[in-house]
């Protein structure tokens, strides 16, 4: 079977073949790899400040079935998708420690729909936003990718208040949890959308166990409601590690 990038960035249609994780993700790794999925690892020589500088949504986007984005200190995704002849790898030079810096690539696409902030995206990004004719929600976090579990083309859950509302407002469906309960390494908390990602149409995989959740029950019932399972890599209290990013399927 031929590798291809998702057709729709995030919401794989088929069992994925490959992600990208962090390569601090030891356990979760494993257990992707056990399942047969290969994982393609972060690199660990970034400038991004400790704690999140092995975090995928900090180095990658994916724009549509064509295109993509990766921060010039990911040389081996770089390569990876440059050998595709019909995918478009664009590299953002700026990535760096510091907010806004490290949102760049911080962003989320689904089904037609992208939610951004229009002025810490990185300008690449920004450019094919503009000459889309997607559903362009604009919020004012920059973390946005971390903050969004994307669901469904149309449903995401999120710990961000004012996402939640931008997004129902543009007829996007939402169920919005409360922050807390994802851990991050040196900080207080992590945030919903870095401790997971969809490795097949009806499975999400998460970082850990929801039951250590504060809105478990409330997450496993939106979970449901679009016929989507969870699926967890590890024992113990979800952890935010930048995403579970799906490549191929």
């Amino acid at each position: 079977m031929m590798d291809r990038l998702l057709k729709n960035p995030n919401l794989p249609l088929r069992p994925v073949r490959k992600v990208i994780i962090s390569c601090e993700c030891i356990e979760a790794e494993k257990t992707l790899e056990d399942m047969g999925i290969e994982c393609i690892n972060t690199s660990k020589r970034t400038n991004v400040r400790k704690g999140i500088f092995d975090h995928p949504d900090v180095h990658f986007c994916q724009i549509d079935s064509r295109n993509a984005v990766v921060s010039s200190h990911q040389k081996g995704i770089f390569d990876l998708l440059s050998d595709k002849g019909d995918i478009n790898v664009h590299v953002e030079e700026n990535v760096k420690d510091g907010y806004p810096d490290e949102t760049l690539l911080n962003c989320v696409f689904f089904g037609n729909n992208v939610i951004y902030n229009d002025k810490t995206v990185s300008p690449i990004i920004k450019d094919m936003i503009d000459r889309s004719d997607l559903n362009k929600i604009v919020v004012s976090q920059g973390y946005t990718k971390c903050s969004v579990a994307v669901v469904f083309d149309n449903a995401i859950i999120t710990d961000d208040l004012f996402i939640s509302k931008k997004v129902i407002e543009q007829g996007v469906e939402c169920l919005l949890v409360k922050k807390g309960s994802v851990n991050l390494r040196g900080y207080d908390y992590g945030f919903i959308g870095g401790c997971c990602g969809k490795i097949s149409k009806d499975v999400m995989a998460f970082n850990g166990e929801l039951k250590y959740h504060d809105d478990y029950k409330k997450i496993i019932s939106f979970l449901d409601c679009h016929g989507v399972k969870p699926l967890y890599l590890k024992k113990g209290e979800v952890e935010d590690i930048g995403s579970i990013i799906p490549l191929i399927e």
